[in-house]
């Protein structure tokens, strides 16, 4: 059922003002997830999740409505729906990170993650650049390399360890930890693309 057409036109400023805020929880939220993959702290990413509740939280309904008003410019509401969906991969990337894999896995495996989540952070901080209508000072990378790269990683220590049939659950959910950061980077290209096309 469709949710109540939205009562107040909101301008383009003022959708922008609230999606800096959410880009920037989510930024925080990913990196605490990422550390919590890597030293099974997990008090940081508990912390960072409720900033993102709260932030959603916030939102006034206009702003859930906004995908359903025809007034609304229709890259606006495309780019509100990714933001939606990013959310869902983070989440799913956070349910992943807390299993507890080996520590000689994820020493193998510490470089090309840290690499992979080093070039997330610089998207995330493009796109916020970006609707701050500022100036970007260096062209952003897409991270496929790294994801290339982590997913060899991989692969070649399960091929050491005569593994690739193996269905313990640690490797199950890296190898899905691995498919989410391939989402992850589709839903950020998306909004990149939204934004410069002039959503």
């Amino acid at each position: 059922m469709l949710k109540r057409p939205a009562e107040k036109k909101q301008n383009s400023s003022a959708i922008k003002n609230k999606i800096i805020p959410m880009l920037g929880a989510y930024h925080e939220y990913f990196l605490s997830v990422i550390h919590l993959l890597l030293k099974h702290d997990s008090e940081e990413t508990i912390e960072k999740r409720k900033i993102v509740e709260r932030v959603f939280r916030k939102l006034p309904d206009w702003f859930y409505d906004i995908r359903f008003d025809i007034a609304i410019h229709v890259g606006r509401r495309y780019f509100i729906i990714k933001l939606d969906q990013l959310g869902e991969v983070l989440f799913s990337i956070h349910h992943l990170a807390r299993s507890s894999f080996e520590d000689d896995f994820l020493e193998k495996m510490t470089a090309p993650i840290l690499g992979c989540a080093n070039k997330v952070s610089l998207f995330f901080a493009a796109l916020i650049t970006v609707l701050e209508r500022k100036e970007l000072k260096e062209g952003v990378d897409d991270f496929s390399e790294e994801i290339e790269q982590l997913e060899k990683n991989f692969h070649e220590i399960l091929l050491s360890k005569n593994e690739f049939l193996d269905t313990s659950k640690d490797y199950v959910y890296f190898a899905e930890f691995i498919c989410e950061l391939k989402e992850l980077r589709a839903i950020l290209l998306k909004l990149a693309e939204a934004l410069r096309t002039g959503s």
